[in-house]
C-alpha cells in the first residue's frame, strides 16, 4: 500500500494506508509507513518538491499555518505568503 506526506503544522506526515484506520504519523523520506493503532504498513511518497514547500512554510512564524497538502500548488502557498505580508526565503 502507499500513502501521501503532506504538512500539517510544520510537519511531514502521512495517513495510515488502510482507509479504515484513522491514524496519521510524523514521517520522513525513506521511510516506511507502520500504523500503530491497526497494524498496516505502506510506503510513503513524497511530492518532488519538499525543499521548496518547506522552506515557503518556514517564513510562517505560527506553526500551525504551516500546512501543504499534495493538491495545492508551491504558488498557491507563496500567495497566502503574500496575502498575509510574509517573504519568502
Amino acid at each position: 500500500m502507499v500513502t501521501t506526506a503532506y504538512v500539517n503544522h510544520g510537519r511531514w506526515v502521512a495517513d495510515c494506508p488502510d482507509i479504515d484506520c484513522p491514524e496519521a504519523h510524523q514521517v520522513s523520506g525513506g521511510d516506511v509507513f507502520q500504523c500503530v493503532n491497526c497494524g498496516a504498513s505502506g510506503v510513503v511518497e513524497f511530492p518532488d518538491c519538499v525543499d521548496v514547500v518547506d522552506a515557503v512554510l518556514a517564513v510562517r512564524p505560527v506553526p500551525q499555518t504551516r500546512n501543504w497538502t499534495p493538491d495545492e500548488t508551491v504558488e498557491d502557498l507563496q500567495k497566502e505568503n503574500e496575502i498575509h505580508g510574509l517573504v519568502d526565503t
